[in-house]
């Protein structure tokens, strides 16, 4: 068997009162998944002899501290196996038995493995490495991927085909799943009156009414029914000036849809809607509305035939049958379909399946979901495929037919802190498939913009455009967004953790422009060409200490090789909490890396550290390698200046403060930069000019504001001609 799940927040040994991390336990025995109890072995713990079976894998909590990791163990009767984010670690001689009883604890308590489980599985079978690796799926699982600030998320379903048609995709989304059932204008709050003919099989003397509300239609003349009309359905067909329906007045009219058709050839004015002492519908000849006597409510309000927005005092009635809304600016009235006043030859010559009446004005995303109602109802078009989404508080469709591949979805004016249902649909015009219902629950607090990189465009000898797309924001803060191009995107905004052992995977390098290189309580030392100046000061060239760090010491020997190794064993500064270091003359807009080198004190050193313009901690045990060969730890944060300084803080978990030995801080790339000014949502253009020609170029942009900051992948383009 194979057990699989993914975890945030794995707890330290310190965080228990008895130490052990316990993932899987039985009822009667065997500790399946478990971490050691004043270490950080990861393996299965056997109670018949009392024995752990250690995996040789250390699995550490700080790198699950501000993302989520997977694991999967295998179980095959004769050894256990075990992966971590896809891949292959560590292997234990046992495979134990018994059942799964206890998830996340031991039943009793005293052993959290994880703050957070998501997505725990048992599967009957050993899983391969293939399968392993599809489970991951790179980081996103084997479902899509689906991001979330304080106010939007964003989902990237995969499209698999298009059925060689035009496809649409549509995200519905609410607090709770509605399903795929269809729902009917009913889901919509303010609805006044709904008649609807699909179902009829004669025109009795009574229309009744759907909305709830009892205003029934009373039949006048003899309108009848045409069965099996459109789309396996029933019309009123009204064929005389003396037919009509009339109702209860309704005097706040604001939004209205008709499915209907004007038949006949005569040029007499047909009111759409009637009243016995107003006009407000005032029809003028073939067209929908009068240009002056009908309500300037009703002509300057927002119609739309079959999706399009229209002019209704220059369009026709439609003479086929046709999905008609009306949004109107101000209340109006109507007590009939159709008759004006006590004049008796301009009541409606046509057909009628629907009439949907609100005393509200419906939002564009409302109004779109009626007529998608509609048209999939009656089987017509309304500009692309349709379903009925009415059942969902919330739906997006992309504008623009799909191909085939990873598509982003974005959910808007979420509220912070609620977990939210969705689904997504595509559409074409064979029908409509739907996923399954996946949930997101959105953040506490900002989280930074979404934004990705496309295909440059237009590109020539010298010149190219770039294009990108974003997604989604919290809040009402604007993104900034800012391009960086150029041979080779060499970055990435965020933090990064790394072993060091030695002057090779230490990152200096003196091809980098240092704006700060500083060895605390050291002499100067020059590492890959790149000089520390060694000082016990709390100032100088771009930079400044600004909280903590008040204290000084000489180190001990550490294990990291080279110079750098030599620059660690002489001396940190420590304590204070927070502890602070700001970096200065800084140039806005530019990319950097803030870098410090730290060797194992003893003991675990947990801290928080944040970065003045970058969004989030990450939580850093400072002596994880403590005992191994190299006792060195990296850390690195990639940064966009935001003015010209930025301030790192580090604060203590417990009263073990910092020790920080050496930092730098140098630009992260040679790329040029631009800033694209504030974007809104959606897909943005920028004009690359004087480019080299048979030149290969990368691009990617960068999103900014309260919420932080976030990258775009890399995209890339070749200008034509010959190289230079």
């Amino acid at each position: 068997y194979s057990l699989s799940t993914w975890f945030k927040g794995l707890y330290d040994y310190s965080d228990n009162s008895q130490g052990w991390r316990t993932l899987t336990r039985g009822s009667n025995s065997h500790h399946h998944v478990i971490i050691g109890s004043n270490n950080d072995n990861l393996g299965s713990f056997s109670n018949s002899g009392n024995v752990f079976n250690d995996s040789q894998y250390d699995l550490h909590p700080e790198s699950s501290d501000s993302s989520w990791q997977h694991i999967v163990i295998t179980f095959d009767g004769s050894a256990t196996r075990f992966y971590i984010d896809g891949s292959y670690v560590g292997f234990a001689n046992v495979s134990l038995g018994d059942n799964i009883y206890a998830v996340g604890n031991l039943q009793s308590g005293g052993q959290r493995f994880a703050e957070y489980l998501d997505d725990f599985r048992v599967y009957g079978v050993v899983l391969t490495p293939d399968e392993v690796a599809d489970v991951y799926g790179n980081g996103n699982g084997d479902v899509f991927p689906v991001t979330s600030g304080s106010s939007y998320a964003t989902a990237t379903p995969t499209l698999l085909e298009t059925g060689g048609a035009d496809t649409y995709l549509t995200v519905v989304y609410d607090t709770a799943d509605k399903g795929t059932n269809t729902g009917d204008p009913t889901d919509l709050a303010n609805l006044s009156l709904w008649l609807d003919a699909s179902n009829l099989t004669s025109a009795g003397t009574t229309w009744s009414d759907k909305s709830g509300n009892a205003n029934h239609a009373t039949k006048n003349g003899s309108p009848a029914i045409v069965t099996n009309a459109q789309n396996g359905k029933a019309l009123m067909r009204y064929s005389a000036d003396d037919q009509y329906h009339s109702f209860s007045a309704i005097t706040d009219i604001r939004t209205v849809f008709w499915v209907l058709k004007r038949t006949g050839t005569d040029t007499g004015h047909r009111f759409l809607l009637g009243h016995n002492s107003v006009y407000h519908f005032h029809g003028n000849g073939t067209k929908l509305w009068h240009g002056s006597l009908s309500s300037a409510d009703v002509r300057n309000g927002t119609a739309r035939l079959n999706g399009s927005v229209i002019n209704g005092t220059t369009t026709d009635a439609p003479t086929s049958l046709s999905i008609l809304s009306l949004k109107t600016t101000g209340n109006v009235s109507a007590d009939s379909f159709s008759k004006d006043r006590t004049i008796t030859n301009r009541g409606w010559k046509g057909d009628l399946g629907e009439l949907i009446i609100y005393n509200a004005a419906l939002s564009d995303a409302e109004v779109a979901r009626v007529e998608g109602y509609l048209a999939a109802k009656w089987g017509l078009s309304v500009g692309q495929p349709t379903d009925n989404f009415l059942a969902w508080s919330n739906s997006y469709t992309l504008s623009d037919a799909q191909s085939a591949g990873d598509i982003a979805l974005t959910m808007n004016g979420l509220s912070a802190s609620t977990n939210y249902f969705f689904r997504v649909a595509a559409s074409n015009s064979a029908g409509t498939v739907w996923s399954d219902a996946y949930s997101v629950l959105t953040n506490s607090q900002a989280q930074p913009p979404a934004i990705s990189a496309s295909a440059a465009s237009s590109v020539a000898g010298t010149t190219a455009t770039a294009n990108g797309n974003l997604l989604s924001y919290d809040g009402a803060d604007q993104p900034e967004v800012r391009m960086f191009y150029g041979s080779d995107i060499d970055f990435q905004v965020g933090w990064k953790q790394s072993h060091l052992t030695g002057d090779l995977d230490s990152g200096i390098s003196s091809d980098y422009n240092y704006t700060a290189a500083v060895n605390f309580h050291g002499t100067n030392q020059t590492i890959n060409g790149v000089t520390f100046t060694g000082t016990t000061a709390t100032t100088g060239t771009g930079w400044a200490i600004t909280a903590g760090f008040t204290n000084s010491v000489g180190a001990s020997d550490s294990s990291v090789q080279g110079t750098v190794g030599a620059m660690l064993d002489q001396g940190f500064k420590f304590a204070g909490d927070p502890q602070k270091i700001k970096m200065t003359g800084l140039t806005d807009g530019q990319a950097y890396v803030f870098a410090f080198y730290n060797q194992a004190w003893g003991g675990i050193r947990n801290f928080d550290v944040s970065c003045s313009d970058l969004a989030g901690t990450i939580r850093v045990n400072q002596d994880q390698y403590d005992g191994e060969t190299f006792d060195g730890l990296l850390v690195e944060c990639t940064y966009i200046a935001d003015g010209t300084e930025a301030e790192f803080t580090f604060d203590p978990v417990t009263s073990s403060t910092l020790h920080l030995y050496a930092f730098s801080n140098r630009v992260a790339t040679s790329t040029s930069n631009t800033s694209l000014g504030t974007k809104s949502v959606g897909a943005f253009t920028s004009n690359l000019s004087s480019l080299t020609a048979g030149t290969r170029y990368e691009y990617a942009f960068v999103a900014t504001n309260n919420g932080g900051s976030t990258q775009s992948g890399t995209s890339n383009f070749v200008t034509l001609g010959l190289p230079q």
